[in-house]
């Protein structure tokens, strides 16, 4: 490995360390080639020009499509992406109703749950209270009891009844009020669980009914989507016809001026000593053509050209014919040597023409029809440069380097091009 290459195959910080120490111009130059060339992404255009898109490129599929593409993004990007969010709202809508209700359960369960704990605790307070009432109230009972005999034993009577009976239709009376105390606290606790029965059972159907709703409102932007996209397709399909349609009369304009350039190219191969025709392969001389045209019964003068063809010569360009009949001696000649100077220079512009064509088409850059996807514009058998196209394929194709049997064709049919 060369020295430029083992520098260039560096990473681009080391790559510019390395070159501040070239001193020479032509040494910085071979350095910048060679990074460009192995760091793509490094390189940067010569002109802004460079950096520009090809708006004379041709249409290829992909280029349709993505213009097609970008044509629909711009016309429906906006309400794609509004409806999106939408979208996007309403399926975290769909996913929060759920945990909101579920939250609203738990706490009426954890309240239905506190009533009972406090319905229960009221209970057994009541009881424990119930009993400790009742003992006292037979300890009292008793206690008077004693009190009324011995007040009796005292007077010397019969103890009465009545203390006692006082006292027992007051402990009937505090046992009532324990029970009614009781029982409004049970039916308090009754209550309580019937109201968050209720609620939790009023949670369900709202949620049911906002996920339902929720559910609508999704299915109607799907409808929306459904129809944004029948009218992205149906504007995609308009847009790819208008685009063809457009590609194909501009496929047509170049034609058109291709056919007027060939035309004008024939015109000028009029002008030579040799008009080259496709008769068992051979080339029409002075002599040949002069004949042809006077078979078909038309007057010629000596340099083989009828009178509407000579006065439509430039007054230079018939005299460089008339050089060129001077310069062969005024004879016939003998094969592609008797061509003339403007004949020859005609050939050479013709190669270089199918040089050209036949690299933009290794490389990809021809026209191409937008529904065939074959390029445009190539000779087909028959056509006068078809020879000369097949020539300048196997000239590229062999590193530009004509085959032998090539370089007879050139210079038996086509002088002047080697």
């Amino acid at each position: 490995m060369s020295d430029v290459r083992k520098i260039t195959a560096l990473p681009k910080s080391q790559y510019l360390a390395a070159l501040r120490r070239r001193t020479t111009p032509t040494s910085r130059q071979r350095f910048r080639q060679h990074f460009a060339a192995s760091h793509p992404k490094h390189s940067r255009p010569s002109s802004p020009a460079a950096s520009q898109p090809d708006l004379t490129a041709p249409l290829t599929p992909k280029l349709l499509n993505s213009q097609v593409n970008a044509a629909a993004k711009l016309r429906y990007g906006p309400q794609q992406a509004e409806l999106k969010k939408q979208q996007g709202i309403s399926a975290l809508q769909q996913r929060r109703i759920p945990e909101f209700y579920a939250d609203y359960q738990n706490r009426i369960a954890a309240l239905a749950q506190q009533a009972q704990a406090n319905a229960t605790a009221a209970a057994q307070a009541a009881a424990t209270r119930t009993q400790a009432t009742q003992g006292a109230d037979q300890q009292r009972m008793a206690d008077l009891s004693a009190q009324e005999r011995a007040d009796a034993a005292l007077r010397g009577t019969t103890p009465s009844n009545q203390i006692q009976a006082t006292a027992q239709q007051a402990a009937t009376s505090r046992q009532a009020n324990a029970d009614l105390v009781a029982s409004l606290a049970a039916q308090r606790a009754a209550g309580d669980q019937t109201f968050f029965g209720a609620r939790q059972l009023a949670g369900q159907q709202a949620q049911a009914q906002a996920l339902q709703k929720e559910r609508d409102f999704a299915g109607g932007l799907s409808q929306k989507n459904r129809d944004l996209l029948d009218a992205i397709g149906a504007f995609k399909t308009d847009t790819r016809q208008k685009l063809t349609q457009a590609e194909r009369d501009y496929a047509l304009n170049l034609q058109v001026a291709g056919g007027n350039q060939a035309y004008k190219d024939a015109q000028l191969k009029l002008a030579g000593a040799r008009i080259k025709t496709t008769r068992h392969g051979q080339d029409q001389t002075h002599a040949d053509r002069m004949a042809a045209l006077k078979a078909k019964g038309q007057n010629v003068n000596k340099y083989g050209f009828t009178n509407d063809q000579w006065q439509g010569f430039s007054t230079s360009h018939r005299q460089r014919v008339i050089k060129a009949f001077q310069k062969s001696g005024g004879k016939s000649g003998k094969g592609p040597n008797a061509s003339t100077p403007d004949q020859r220079r005609t050939n050479r512009r013709s190669w270089s023409s199918m040089v050209s064509l036949v690299q933009a088409q290794r490389n990809n850059t021809l026209a191409v029809d937008p529904l065939t996807g074959q390029p445009t514009g190539l000779p087909k058998p028959g056509d006068q440069n078809y020879e000369l196209y097949i020539i300048a394929k196997h000239y590229i194709g062999n590193k530009k380097t004509f085959l032998p049997g090539d370089i007879k064709r050139l210079k038996r049919n086509w002088p002047g091009v080697v």
